[in-house]
């Protein structure tokens, strides 16, 4: 075992694709995945203000900030 941690590298976009999740909600992940993982702020500073009205895109949301404040 080589101990190296995983890390969140990109959207899996075909799994979303494979699971008939509509594009529109693809494209409002990426952006939240953006916003949030690829910038070199704080999780907690990045996710202050940022909104969605995607359902999916919410869940998501809701699940960073939860663990941002852990």
């Amino acid at each position: 075992v080589q101990g190296d941690r995983a890390r969140v590298r990109a959207v899996n976009h075909v799994g979303l694709q494979r699971r008939n999740v509509p594009p529109e909600s693809i494209a409002e992940i990426e952006r939240i995945f953006r916003v949030v993982l690829v910038s070199k702020r704080p999780h907690i500073e990045a996710l202050e203000g940022l909104t969605t009205t995607d359902p999916l895109a919410a869940k998501l949301l809701a699940a960073l900030v939860t663990q941002a404040r852990i």
